[in-house]
């Protein structure tokens, strides 16, 4: 299956990433990763999600890139991947994320860092509160999860 994202056709490509995915395939990461850069758009955001699903770090780098992209659509699966792989590389991305112009962006930034683990993630998630009281933020954060 991982051939057929090569194919011609970009709804062939789509729905094989989605499969990929959806079986969690890891032999695909590195292909799926190929699919992040896609000349089409449907497919860049089901080779995201495919990767989230999948769940293997080394999609980090290439997700963080992804962030970036023009399609908002791209751009919150590729925040919300990175939550699901759960990897503290991904806070700083996250953390730039929470002051994206878009609130669905910064949604989606919350709730990666919410699903990620560890000190760092929680720190940018109380700052991100805005409390200076840090102790009663970290309190607040932790009883949310």
């Amino acid at each position: 299956m991982i051939q057929i994202l090569s194919d011609e056709n970009p709804e062939v490509r789509r729905n094989a990433a989605l499969a990929l995915g959806a079986i969690g395939d890891q032999k695909a990461v590195k292909s799926l990763t190929v699919g992040l850069q896609d000349g089409d758009e449907t497919v860049r955001v089901a080779s995201a999600w495919a990767l989230g699903n999948i769940g293997d770090a080394t999609a980090v780098g290439a997700l963080n890139s992804a962030t970036t992209d023009g399609n908002e659509t791209l751009r919150s699966t590729a925040l919300e991947a990175l939550g699901k792989i759960n990897d503290p590389k991904a806070v700083g991305t996250l953390k730039k994320a929470l002051k994206d112009n878009n609130s669905g962006i910064r949604i989606s930034a919350v709730t990666a860092l919410g699903e990620i683990k560890g000190e760092k993630a929680t720190d940018t998630l109380v700052m991100a509160l805005g409390d200076n009281n840090k102790k009663s933020k970290r309190l607040r954060v932790k009883d949310s999860s």
